[in-house]
């Protein structure tokens, strides 16, 4: 590795900084951060296989095949590696369409790995001559036709860029490892899902399945939603989902005794995974409907606060008629305590124990020197883009193809109720979500040890804690999909030592590069009554913490927060605006 530090050197002090890159060349032995690589032996059987093959050319295939950029290179490695890996079809006999199915969820898996390189390759085939045609699109399209479609072509780039050809590999064997082991638990499940999610109905075959959730974790696991043969849908999360039945009994038991309807969220927990039934977002029938949604936010908002809950954003809550928490990844949350010495320290503390943490109201995140986004389940606003610049293709399907970096449109929401055809913003019904708020305040200030019973049971589950933002780990992902890091494994490994610049525990960087290496978001994870630290806490002591400041002063204090978050989103003060470093708006 120290070689490749110091053939480009200014390459590498601008890429991880000077202090880091001098610590690295002085003793990359000691330190040098290095974790394990998924798939190597695999790759070099894969890439083999390939040179045996080299004078056969692309087949046609799934009719979609030929809307994705670089259709023949993502067939030939789809096809190729069906055939290299012996897969039985049989194994997914649950499924229907499995053959088109299977591809289109290994094609998935894999698009945006070998992008970069692919663009990288054709435009040195275009600065070479290599290209013909009238115009870039001919030139793109003879690019496919003439070079991508032959193997022997696929195959020497595989071997060129070794690395990408790893990622390749360890991503179709994760999906083909998933999608075994997802089908098998839901055949195994078969008597659950008839009873508890399908009233009775019995089911054959799963019609459809979608790979759904922005993070894959854990050797490529994402939740998926599954179309029954009946009609009816489920969701298969590949974890265990005790908690969202206690966060429900938690709920239901606050709105019963406040007097707030509910709506069901029915959950199959078999300990590694769970099953659950899916929730449609659904309006709001009329205007007391509309209010009655409000006060059950309230509700939610107070709960996770309770339960330090962050990251509540608008893909985790449901507008079904009324709110219904569907991930309670983070919940319990913790907390670092800092000492407290002045008056900066006491603000700072204040913002870190309050109802703004929680995600659910408006309020920027994903902060740069200059940038922030506001995705909270409560904030309402047609389209929210990503603070940071990621990678986007321009002039797509032409020689001129190349990556720039632009804000993001992040998808939209299903949390804002909606009511005779619009959305209906919370700004409108503040009353209501303070009045749902301080309920729920008040009857757990009246009723604390059987509602501390009914919490008790997270205290022995496990919580995931960030030590970086989620989208901080897209970055290093995306840039590592760089061609110059797809070459071999220790160059990508060097690009990834960046995470050094944010110091942390060697075990949580270890295992944040493990993921990182092998195209993962590294999902963080411990028991709620462990001691973390990071953060010289747990989940069960920053509760303890918190409820101890509970009483008339601070449930104040949170609806004065409550009410300053949305009379300025109502104000246009929040919507996805932008300030530049003088604070003007840009």
């Amino acid at each position: 590795m120290k070689r490749i530090l110091v053939d480009n050197q200014d390459f590498w002090i601008k890429l991880l900084g000077s202090e880091l890159y001098g610590s690295l060349s002085r003793d990359i032995c000691s330190n040098v951060i290095t974790a394990h690589v998924d798939c190597i032996e695999e790759t070099e059987r894969y890439i083999q296989s390939l040179g045996h093959h080299t004078t056969e050319r692309a087949q046609e295939s799934d009719h979609w095949f030929s809307d994705v950029l670089f259709a023949p290179f993502y067939q030939i490695i789809v096809e190729s590696y069906l055939q290299y890996s012996a897969i039985s079809v049989d194994t997914f006999s649950i499924l229907k369409n499995k053959e088109s199915v299977l591809r289109q969820l290994i094609y998935d898996s894999i698009e945006r790995i070998p992008r970069r390189v692919l663009i990288y390759d054709m435009h040195l085939c275009k600065s070479d001559g290599k290209l013909i045609g009238a115009d870039s699109s001919e030139e793109y399209q003879h690019y496919c036709q003439n070079m991508l479609a032959d193997v022997s072509y696929v195959h020497k780039l595989c071997s060129d860029y070794f690395e990408m050809t790893r990622l390749l590999v360890a991503r179709m064997t994760y999906t083909i490892k998933y999608l075994e082991e997802m089908l098998r638990n839901i055949e195994s499940s078969h008597m659950e899902i008839t009873q508890q999610l399908c009233a009775g109905e019995e089911f054959h075959y799963i019609t459809s399945l979608k790979i759904t959730g922005t993070d894959r974790h854990q050797k490529g696991r994402k939740a998926a939603e599954c179309t029954l043969d009946t009609g009816k849908k489920i969701v298969y999360k590949p974890h265990a989902m005790q908690k969202e039945i206690v966060y429900q009994v938690l709920y239901t038991y606050f709105c019963e005794h406040t007097g707030n309807r509910t709506v069901s969220y029915p959950v199959i927990d078999c300990r590694n995974y769970g099953i659950a039934g899916y929730i449609p977002a659904f309006p709001c029938e009329n205007e007391q409907q509309v209010q009655e949604y409000f006060k059950g936010m309230g509700i939610h908002l107070f709960l996770c606060y309770l339960l330090h809950a962050g990251d509540m954003h608008q893909e985790n809550i449901v507008a079904s008629g009324m709110p219904v928490l569907v991930d309670a990844e983070t919940i319990p949350g913790i907390q670092r305590r800092s000492p407290v010495r002045n008056a900066e320290d006491q603000v700072n503390e204040r913002l870190g124990w309050n109802v703004l943490r929680t995600g659910i109201l408006p309020f920027p995140v994903w902060r740069d020197r200059k940038k922030g986004v506001t995705i909270s389940a409560l904030h309402m606003v047609n389209e929210v883009y990503s603070p940071m610049k990621l990678p986007v293709v321009r002039n797509e399907k032409t020689s001129d193809m190349y990556v720039d970096y632009d804000y993001i449109k992040i998808a939209g929401r299903n949390s804002i109720p909606t009511y005779q055809g619009r959305q209906i913003g919370a700004g409108q019904y503040i009353q209501e979500v303070c009045e749902g708020f301080t309920s729920a305040y008040r009857f757990y200030m009246d009723n604390r040890v059987q509602i501390e019973e009914l919490i008790e049971p997270l205290w022995h589950l496990d919580t995931r804690y960030l030590v970086r933002h989620t989208q901080q780990y897209a970055m290093y992902l995306s840039s590592s999909l760089h061609p110059m890091f797809m070459r071999t494994t220790e160059e990508h490994m060097l690009m990834l030592q960046v995470i050094q610049k944010k110091k942390c525990d060697m075990h949580v960087m270890k295992k944040e590069l493990s993921s990182l290496l092998n195209m993962d978001t590294p999902l963080l994870s411990c028991r709620a009554d462990e001691y973390v630290e990071r953060y010289q806490n747990s989940a069960y002591e920053t509760h303890r913490y918190l409820i101890d400041r509970f009483g008339p002063d601070d449930m104040k204090e949170q609806l004065d927060l409550i009410r300053l978050s949305l009379n300025m989103m109502d104000m246009d003060r929040l919507q996805n605006i932008y300030y530049d470093s003088k604070g003007n708006i840009t």
